[in-house]
Parts: structure tokens; sequence; C-alpha cells
């Protein structure tokens, strides 16, 4: 009867994704009948253009579903992965479902396969749980990953930003016409593609302070907002903007050398549980191995020869 059970989910497995494989080629078919739009899209996002399909030709099963807290989390999620054109909130779920039963029929992959060798792997159904349950959340650990290391690439050109920024300041040109030239030169990195959308809501009719102060929301991490923060105040105060921007620039550095002395700190705090735990026991054995050995098959005697 188990067996029965498991086979039935399976084929269930199977199924799904040869449905979802289906729908992948229907879509790539109607994709290769687009024109120059298609054509313009960035190179580096072709793999979500080959298999996105696969989540939205069910995406829309996911529409009722009202998880407001989840769904402000994607969303912001989405905003700071600079992903939200490719993906919603449904789009994702319907990842998550994805991986989560092709995780399950992979699983059964390996068990089919390891008892055709000869071995036994369990395959209760607490497991697959637990196996479904991994499978949905992969989707969560990709875009944590991608948000985090976009999210660290502005962190580490921050500074230089700031410090370009001075410069051109003081050199006599406009804060905004400034930041605007420094995205049009660094548009490729993640910061530039920031700044050209705050020029962009500016030349859009949006004030300067909403402007900056969007910048904080999307990106949502201490530099940028502390620097939206002085910014503003200095505009409403009347303060010299190359003078703030150039402290701002110091402090900025100071706090990139401080972060990176803590980092070498916690390297040396981190490294030492592997040191005792497997290197010095290593170490231990290789000098003390022989005389243990003779100690035990010759007593102690056998030390002094």
């Amino acid at each position: 009867m188990a067996l029965i059970f498991y086979n039935l989910i399976f084929s269930a497995a199977a199924g799904f994704w040869g449905l979802t494989l289906y729908e992948m080629s229907q879509q790539r078919r109607a994709q290769r009948r687009l024109t120059q739009r298609e054509e313009a899209v960035d190179k580096k996002s072709l793999v979500d253009y080959t298999f996105r399909p696969i989540f939205t030709s069910y995406s829309h099963l996911f529409k009722k579903i009202h998880l407001e807290y989840y769904r402000r989390f994607l969303r912001r999620k989405f905003v700071q992965g600079a992903v939200a054109r490719k993906y919603n909130e449904e789009i994702f779920w319907a990842f998550q479902i994805f991986m989560g039963f092709l995780f399950v029929a992979l699983y059964y992959g390996l068990a089919a396969y390891c008892r055709f060798l000869g071995l036994a792997i369990p395959t209760p159904f607490w497991l697959m749980v637990m196996v479904f349950a991994a499978g949905l959340g992969y989707p969560l650990l990709w875009l944590h990953s991608l948000t985090k290391k976009r999210l660290g690439e502005i962190v580490r050109l921050f500074p230089e930003f700031v410090t370009n920024l001075a410069l051109a300041v003081e050199a006599g040109m406009d804060f905004f016409s400034a930041m605007g030239r420094y995205a049009k030169n660094f548009e490729q990195n993640p910061l530039g593609r920031e700044l050209q959308t705050v020029i962009t809501e500016v030349q859009l009719g949006a004030s300067r302070e909403e402007a900056l102060r969007h910048l904080a929301g999307r990106l949502q991490i201490r530099p940028v907002s502390a620097f939206v923060s002085v910014m503003v105040q200095t505009t409403r105060l009347g303060t010299s903007v190359g003078q703030v921007l150039r402290v701002q620039a110091e402090q900025l550095r100071r706090e990139r050398f401080e972060a990176a002395e803590r980092a070498g700190v916690k390297a040396s705090q981190k490294i030492l549980f592997p040191l005792v735990f497997f290197i010095m026991p290593a170490v231990f054995l290789l000098i003390f191995g022989p005389l243990i050995v003779k100690l035990l098959t010759g007593g102690i005697e056998a030390l002094f020869l």
C-alpha cells in the first residue's frame, strides 16, 4: 500500500514537471515571434526569460492569496534586488511551488536509482514534506543572496560616489548635475542605476527631497539613509553642500575602514573553532602518534631506545 502511495506521488510530480515543460515550450515559441523589444533585453536576463515562463504559466492561481505581510516583504526584496520588473508575488509563489515539486521529484529519482543499485533510501511521508519545504525555501535563499550581493556592492561603492560628488560640487557643478554625471558614467553598476532612477523621478516632476527619500526607502541601508537625511537637512537649512559632502565622504571612508577592521577580528575568531577541533588534533597526532604506538607496543622502555 505504501509503495502504491509513493508511486502516485512520484507520478503526480512527474506529471507536474511535464506540464510545466510543455507550458515553457509554448511560451518560448511565442517569444520567438517578438520583435526588436525582445532583442533589446539585457544578456544577463536571458536566463529569466528562459525559465520564467514556467512560473508565469500558472502564477494566476495565486492571485487570491492574501498574505499582506509576506507580499510587502517580497516587494521590498524585489526592489532591493532589482528584479521588480521581472517578478511579482504570484510568480514568486509559483516559483516556490515549482521548486518544491522539483525537489521531491529529484529525491524520488535518487531513491529509485539507489534501489536499482541495491541500496535502500527511506522515503517516508514526513521526509517528503521536509524535502518539499526545502524546495519552497530555495527561492527565498536565492532572493536573499541576490539582494545581499547587490546591497553590498552599493555599500562598497557609496564612499567613492560621495567623494566624487564632493569634488564635482566644490568645482562648481550643481548637486543633481554631478549625480547625473556619475549615474551616466557608471550606469553598469547597481549604484549608478539607482541614481539614474532618482534623476528620472526629478525629471518627471518629483521634488529633489522626495526623490532622495524614495532612494533611501528603496534600499533601506544605513549609509544611504544617513546621507539622504543629511542632504535633506542641508537643503532646508541652506548650508554649503560641498563642505557637507566632504565631511560625509570622510565619515563614510572611516566607517568602511572600521568595518574592514571588524571583519578582520571576526575572521580570527571564526578560524578558532576549526583550529582547535581539526588542525591542532592532527598536529598532536602527527607529533605524538609514533610515541603512543611505541608506548603501547613496547612499554616505557621502548621510548628510550
